[in-house]
């Protein structure tokens, strides 16, 4: 009995993992997919190989792990059979939340807590987006890696093994090429390591010369595009962008906050048909049109609503975690696209919320 409830607390939050986004096993290839699956058409011999894992893509993005080695191999291997892609992001993200129910517990030397935080993790709405397409697998394996090193750098600190130490390098590098926002995990471990293991610190310091040399063969290789909605602006103008995110953040009235989930409740349900709606019936794609075009005018509702200074419908928290993101980028378009940068913010207020 006591071997089955010290099991239990580990296999729970991977059926409910599985309970509420089973759905997304089903689902096809969708937008950006059929952009990816179209890679290993540009790969005729070994010396094509390389071009087409770390040449940038993508708007300008090199991820040769999170996007090009996952769509390159899959696609290889299976075609245009979707289950395959969509297994694998679900077990990458079972990996990470047994990683981060077992960091929960070194952390706050409670089982209880390390359950919550994983049970939290699922529930967050910014993890929907990623469960359902495959597009965005790099948001799962960067939470991977990351959970990963950040696991590797509590066993070195506790055991001081070679092989920790290498562990945890292997996964911040590789975290690297996965998502370039892994670039800000050394900063992570080194406050971490300065509030509770200083000694360490020391083992820390030249990742940020890794960081910072990625961040320049990035920008090197790879510049940031000067227009559209990933372009990064940088002037006055943020301060205005910052502004109307705290205006958005500032309490409001219960009427006005019951009003404006609705409304985002709503939108968000649209949207998620919408990306839902593409299924393979006997080898026939069907689109429901119609779950689409209502999402499409969520969106522009939303977009309507923005342009007269009344849209927080994304949510209290989304907006909260994006700011810092956001607050330099300008045309940024709503829908599931704008959620994407939660996922693994929020198993690090999951976490942070039970330790305290």
């Amino acid at each position: 009995m006591l071997r089955l409830r010290r099991y239990a607390w580990r296999v729970l939050p991977l059926l409910l993992l599985l309970a509420l986004y089973w759905p997304g096993l089903t689902n096809w290839f969708y937008q950006d997919d059929f952009g990816w699956l179209n890679l290993r058409h540009d790969v005729h011999s070994w010396r094509d190989l390389g071009p087409a894992l770390f040449a940038p893509k993508a708007h300008g993005n090199i991820r040769p792990l999170g996007e090009n080695a996952y769509f390159l191999v899959l696609s290889s291997l299976f075609g245009v059979d979707a289950l395959p892609f969509r297994i694998v992001a679900f077990v990458t993200q079972m990996g990470s939340l047994l990683l981060l129910g077992s960091i929960a517990r070194r952390l706050t030397a409670s089982r209880a807590a390390g359950f919550w935080a994983q049970v939290l993790w699922i529930a967050n709405p910014g993890l929907a987006a990623a469960m359902c397409w495959s597009s965005i697998y790099n948001q799962i394996l960067s939470g991977f890696f990351f959970l990963l090193a950040f696991w590797f750098l509590l066993r070195y600190i506790e055991s001081g093994a070679a092989r920790d130490a290498i562990g945890h390098w292997t996964a911040f590098v590789l975290g690297l090429g996965a998502l370039e926002t892994n670039v800000m995990y050394p900063a992570i471990a080194a406050v971490y390591a300065l509030l509770f293991a200083r000694m360490y610190l020391k083992k820390i310091l030249p990742m940020f010369a890794v960081s910072a040399l990625f961040v320049f063969v990035h920008f090197r290789f790879a510049p940031p595009p000067h227009d559209g909605v990933y372009a990064l602006h940088f002037g006055v103008r943020m301060f205005s962008t910052l502004l109307t995110y705290w205006t958005c953040a500032r309490p409001l009235t219960a009427a006005a906050r019951a009003a404006e989930l609705r409304h985002a409740g709503v939108a968000r349900m649209e949207c998620t048909r919408a990306a839902m709606g593409s299924s393979v019936r006997r080898g026939v794609v069907r689109h429901r049109s119609r779950p689409l075009s209502a999402a499409r005018r969520s969106q522009d509702g939303l977009l309507s609503d923005r342009s007269r200074g009344r849209s927080c419908a994304r949510g209290r928290c989304g907006d909260r975690l994006r700011v810092a993101r956001e607050m330099d980028m300008e045309n940024r378009g709503t829908g599931l696209r704008g959620d994407l940068s939660v996922h693994v913010a929020a198993a690090r207020i999951c976490h942070c919320s039970l330790a305290s």
